[in-house]
């Protein structure tokens, strides 16, 4: 088992609920088919969050992490007043809000009803210009009329789908955007963190045999039962869009805990690791594409 010292027991103690669950789930993830686990996990989750938490993380953000990742989906929208967006996979409503404040309507979709039903409560708090709906309802049968929106934000939702869910979604996207609309995609890169995650079962090997501290579990991705990569996306996207790739390489943690005192290299490692195509598409820690129908 992971090995604590007193002060680690006391910060385990400490932790909110929603993270203990989110443990638990990770720990039975295995045993739920991959289509429904993610259903069960928000409408586990959420609820145990607090309000102000999604406040402070999503409508109005504090950290540094959570504003650059707004701004990254708001700059690629390129937003006219009078645009439908539709946010699938919206949560608690990060992008319904945000959107709302420059077009004439913002959709969020979720199948989790937990999900839905906290987003309709905060959106209620904050007044913006565009009309805004919240819908609950499976991604692979999208219940809107064709050739709607003319943008389209999937902002971390690709990596809680299995590859079975990403083909009928895609299909779906593509059918209510209207024609030349823009569809702009978030996500991990699924390439790294599976590098991460065999570095993890390395250590874990390594604390068997030799002894010493276990590696303790990422809890943050319970729900990534889909990570995917560039390669993946661009499949998808083939015959339906054109496809723009942006690469961001904001923190590889088995190069910063060494290079961490020297900022300067590391800020031209992740210039030059940009610049390398193959190198860079499996560096790079957040993938954004923003795919245009055709």
């Amino acid at each position: 088992m992971y090995k604590k010292d007193s002060k680690e027991k006391n910060e385990r103690r400490e932790e909110p609920l929603w993270m203990r669950k989110n443990l638990e789930l990770l720990m039975q993830r295995n045993k739920i088919p991959e289509d429904i686990f993610n259903k069960i996990f928000h409408n586990e989750i959420i609820p145990l969050q607090s309000m102000q938490m999604h406040i402070e993380h999503y409508y109005k953000p504090k950290s540094e992490e959570d504003i650059r990742r707004i701004d990254r989906i708001m700059s690629n929208l390129c937003l006219n007043k009078n645009d439908k967006v539709l946010d699938i996979g919206c949560g608690t409503g990060t992008f319904v809000y945000h959107t709302s404040k420059l077009c004439s309507m913002a959709i969020g979709i979720d199948y989790s009803i937990g999900s839905v039903k906290r987003a309709s409560e905060i959106n209620k708090k904050f007044i913006t210009n565009g009309k805004r709906y919240f819908v609950c309802a499976d991604l692979k049968a999208i219940p809107l009329k064709e050739s709607i929106f003319d943008k389209i934000v999937a902002a971390d939702i690709i990596e809680h789908l299995s590859k079975r869910q990403k083909l009928f979604v895609f299909k779906e996207v593509y059918r209510v955007m209207k024609k030349e609309g823009v569809l702009v995609i978030g996500t991990p890169n699924g390439l790294l963190v599976k590098f991460s995650y065999f570095l993890m079962k390395l250590k874990t090997v390594k604390a068997k045999i030799l002894g010493g501290d276990f590696p303790r579990p990422d809890i943050t991705t319970a729900s990534h039962i889909g990570l995917t990569d560039i390669f993946e996306l661009k499949k998808l996207a083939r015959n339906r869009y054109t496809v723009k790739t942006k690469y961001f390489i904001d923190n590889i943690p088995f190069i910063s805990r060494r290079l961490g005192r020297f900022p300067n290299i590391i800020s031209f490692l992740t210039n030059l690791l940009k610049k390398i195509p193959l190198i860079r598409d499996f560096f790079t820690t957040y993938i954004m594409m923003v795919m245009k129908k055709i």
